[in-house]
């Protein structure tokens, strides 16, 4: 009975595993700054605590998604630092925050972005 009840709790704790998220930078020659993950379901966002600045080929800290925003998805906003030149970009796709799994969300050439200073002054 004992062995019983020790399976159902490991299967309970295996089951328990917390949604997180990790930043990559793939551009070259082009740091990183201020990466967030916003929810769409919830408008919160996550960011890293460590480190602030991603240098291409760097990978930020996990970062725990609360349960209410699991398995939501959402704009990845960062801003791309090449020299003095800063610019505040959010990708176009919405990624995902898989359930009781780490996602890696990678910024790379290929990765779609709109500045939305831009968007806003092209909409007046």
């Amino acid at each position: 009975m004992t062995r019983a009840l020790w399976g159902v709790a490991l299967f309970a704790l295996a089951g328990c595993s917390p949604t997180l998220v990790e930043f990559e930078n793939q551009l070259p020659g082009t740091a990183i700054e201020n990466v967030r993950w916003v929810s769409s379901r919830t408008d919160t966002s996550y960011s890293p605590d460590e480190p602030n600045r991603l240098e291409p080929g760097e990978r930020s800290s996990e970062v725990q998604i609360w349960e209410d925003d699991e398995g939501a998805r959402g704009h990845v906003y960062f801003e791309i630092v090449v020299g003095d030149t800063r610019v505040a970009l959010v990708t176009d796709r919405e990624y995902r925050a898989h359930f009781a799994e780490t996602s890696m969300f990678t910024i790379g050439r290929d990765t779609r972005v709109s500045n939305l200073l831009w968007d806003e002054i092209e909409g007046e």
